[in-house]
């Protein structure tokens, strides 16, 4: 038997539950050879499957499609909205914006639909749920109080910006992706 080099105090065997005296704090298992070959086993196990998920997470990430790296990133670029935007005010009606509170949306002043403004951090502004999604974003208080958010400049640089076309890849959308992080 192995001398233990701190004051003993019982443990139970992780693998067969009797209690013994163990060498170390860090020592899980006595000292029967079953146990420690199940251990080694188990940690083993462990380490196949930690490493199977982050070979199936770059399989995923190599079939997803634009469509699902678009996605991805608005997902991305809302939380740090929200996160931005939390504290102040809804951008249409001036409700206090408190995500411990109550939940906020990510409104964008042009619509998702306009490409080359859609991630623009500029164009996208923190707003109640009433406001976006029953309101419709209250569009004409949104293009009144956006200029006092940004400023006028930023605003004339997203309506010439707006109606350009911008076609994504997934390397653009990857990189993208992230930069917002």
């Amino acid at each position: 038997m192995i001398t233990p080099r701190f004051k003993p105090k019982k443990k139970k065997c992780k693998i067969c539950g009797i209690p013994f005296v163990p060498y170390n704090s860090l020592t899980k298992v006595c000292e029967k050879s079953d146990c420690r070959s199940a251990l080694a086993l188990k940690l083993l196990v462990k380490q196949k499957e930690k490493e199977w998920k982050r070979r199936k997470k770059k399989m995923i990430e190599n079939l997803m499609t634009v469509s699902d790296w678009v996605k991805k990133v608005q997902k991305e670029v809302n939380k740090q909205v929200r996160e931005r935007d939390d504290g102040k005010s809804c951008i249409t009606c001036s409700t206090i914006l408190n995500s411990s509170v109550k939940k906020f949306d990510a409104g964008h002043w042009y619509s998702v639909n306009h490409s080359s403004v859609r991630f623009d951090l500029d164009n996208i502004h923190g707003q109640c749920v009433k406001c976006n999604r029953w309101l419709n974003s209250n569009p004409h208080i949104y293009a009144m109080n956006i200029v006092q958010r940004i400023g006028q400049e930023n605003v004339d640089r997203l309506k010439g910006e707006a109606y350009k076309y911008k076609g994504w890849s997934v390397d653009v959308l990857k990189k993208l992706k992230e930069k917002k992080k």
